[in-house]
């Protein structure tokens, strides 16, 4: 090229391709149209709404990732803190049913304990006696023996409430056929325990029909009867005591005062033995 041509120095180069002539004008594209480029020579009115338009969609999109990503992050720590207090829970019902079983053992060892002391102050104090006074007073030691062993069995049912009334209550379901309207009756106090241990029966065994769970004031706690149109299914605890009734009527004490020293040291050395 010469500079000095005054015809080159006006050349002028637009980067179009001329495409042919046979056209009412010269048809050409841009070498940015070739490329599949959109060719906007200046920044217009058009061309800001698009770009905005780009940029509020890449914003939204970028919104929309952002808030699922915290919203599965507040839902994990949620089910980490719900998981984090049912365990909580389970450890406090744990340590207080402990706790419950073990102030129960305190109270059954401390009657036992003071009825044993009562027993043993009574013998002391009458082992000097004569025959005549201890054949007067051998049936009143009978009574103390079956009144401490019908508390020692209160308190041992107490103690053991709920498993009590969950083993009653699976003996008298285990009379039943599948599908047999029932109605159990238990102490007002044992209600809830009861509705409870029923739906984790029923649970098991989905087999059974229909049933109702009733308070019956007349029974206490611990007890339960089983109803249906032809069955009575008696596990109340005046019931079950009644049962061993003849046998604490056969505990009785011997005539003979050495024999009644001797049958109390023979206890006291089985007990005594490993």
């Amino acid at each position: 090229m010469n500079s000095s041509n005054p015809a080159a120095q006006d050349k002028h180069y637009t980067g179009r391709v001329i495409m042919g002539c046979d056209t009412p004008g010269p048809d050409y594209l841009t070498i940015q149209e070739m490329e599949g480029k959109r060719h906007r020579p200046m920044w217009d009115e058009a061309t800001e709404i698009e770009y905005i338009g780009r940029c509020r969609d890449k914003a939204q999109d970028m919104a929309r990732t952002i808030i699922t990503q915290a919203l599965e992050k507040a839902s994990r720590e949620a089910e980490a803190i719900r998981e984090e207090g049912r365990r909580e829970v389970e450890a406090a019902v744990a340590e207080a049913r402990q706790q419950a079983e073990t102030e129960a053992q305190a109270r059954l060892d401390a009657e036992f304990a003071a009825q044993a002391q009562a027993m043993s102050s009574l013998m002391d104090a009458i082992s000097g006696l004569g025959l005549e006074v201890w054949q007067s007073r051998r049936r009143d030691f009978a009574a103390l023996a079956k009144s401490f062993t019908e508390k020692a069995l209160r308190v041992e049912m107490d103690q053991r409430r709920a498993e009590i009334l969950g083993s009653l209550m699976d003996e008298a379901l285990s009379r039943l056929d599948a599908h047999r309207e029932f109605t159990l009756k238990v102490a007002p106090q044992d209600y809830e325990l009861a509705k409870a241990l029923m739906e984790e029966i029923q649970a098991s065994r989905p087999d059974y029909g229909q049933w109702r769970l009733l308070s019956d004031a007349s029974l206490t706690e611990g007890g339960v009867v089983l109803e249906t149109s032809d069955l009575l299914a008696d596990n109340a605890i005046h019931s079950r005591l009644a049962l061993l009734s003849p046998y604490l009527e056969q505990l009785e004490l011997p005539e003979d005062l050495d024999q009644a020293r001797e049958a109390g040291n023979t206890g006291e050395a089985g007990q005594s033995a490993p």
